[in-house]
């Protein structure tokens, strides 16, 4: 498969309006044209506003499109399933938004689906993409901070009341959307599935878990600690701790700078600088290079199972904590 493939996108959610669609019309090595609303009106107003030369009233509809050759899914959750299996038995691609799905069963089924079909199947982690992270595993790989100790992951934003986040049958929470970027994050630092799990929640008067805590322990006695929610202020805050130094990653808010990365020994900081970059722009180009390679999925992409099985042993530590 060789050439600029062909994209479309299932659901117009604010991920796609604001990374997905500028990343695709971004790259060179993709082509964006077709859109796909449940309401027909929706993606006409879309792909008049962002020029894309398709659109379609169903999600079937942009599936059943011979031209298009991947599709990015960023439905709610509890869509990612039915949908990624229904893309591949119409041999298309699947990039899909994190989390990858509901539970474990899902995963794998998703997994096993597009394997049959020969198409190929990676969630959304942008963030792996990006030449920050290439850069912090580098320093840990070098040992530059010593030995790895703990990892010290904060990801909180105050959630809209009317977001279907809230919805704990489409899948919702604060775990599944934004702990799930932390469980991520340590799995790739640690290079390991995590050995012991315990973890905590509250949910308020919310059916969803409203602020959860996560104790990993993985290989090598390393410790994750993963705190999650949707009722505080906004803070993102990654620390690596090593024997000899720690790394820091933070940013000030969602629409502010993007995340800087520091290298801290003893009491002073220093800011690493690299080339930046789009980190979605990135990744749909990762993606398109393993489908047009045929090779299947490189580092650090990956197709999310095993994410999805730690997710899994957490909500099953909540449940034994209660």
């Amino acid at each position: 498969m060789t050439g600029r493939l062909k994209w479309g996108i299932l659901g117009c959610s604010r991920i796609t309006r604001s990374a997905l669609i500028p990343a695709l019309q971004a790259s060179d090595q993709t082509e964006l044209i077709g859109i796909a609303s449940r309401n027909l009106q929706t993606s006409r107003d879309w792909a008049a506003e962002f020029g894309i030369p398709r659109f379609y009233g169903t999600y079937s509809d942009l599936l059943s499109d011979p031209d298009i050759q991947v599709v990015y899914i960023g439905l709610p959750n509890h869509l990612h399933c039915e949908w990624t299996l229904s893309a591949a038995h119409n041999g298309k691609h699947v990039l899909c938004d994190k989390p990858l799905a509901c539970d474990l069963a899902e995963a794998k089924q998703m997994e096993s689906c597009c394997s049959l079909n020969n198409v190929m199947l990676m969630e959304g982690f942008m963030w792996r993409h990006h030449p920050r992270t290439q850069r912090l595993l580098e320093l840990i790989n070098q040992g530059k901070i010593g030995t790895l100790q703990l990892i010290r992951y904060s990801f909180a934003l105050p959630m809209p009341q009317d977001d279907w986040r809230w919805n704990p049958a489409a899948g919702g929470g604060a775990l599944w959307d934004v702990g799930c970027y932390g469980v991520n994050t340590a799995r790739l630092l640690c290079n390991a599935e995590p050995l012991g799990i315990q973890a905590c929640t509250h949910k308020e008067s919310h059916k969803v878990d409203v602020t959860t805590v996560v104790t990993l322990q993985f290989p090598g006695n390393v410790l994750v600690q993963i705190d999650c929610g949707f009722t505080s202020p906004f803070r993102y805050r990654v620390e690596v701790i090593g024997s000899d130094a720690t790394l820091l990653i933070t940013r000030g808010s969602l629409a502010g700078p993007p995340p800087q990365l520091y290298f801290c020994l003893d009491e002073e900081a220093q800011r690493i600088h690299f080339e930046g970059g789009d980190q979605f722009v990135r990744m749909v180009e990762h993606f398109t290079e393993d489908i047009q390679a045929g090779c299947g999925l490189r580092p650090p992409a990956e197709n999310g199972v095993a994410n999805m099985q730690v997710l899994d042993r957490i909500a099953g530590a909540i449940a034994a904590w209660k």
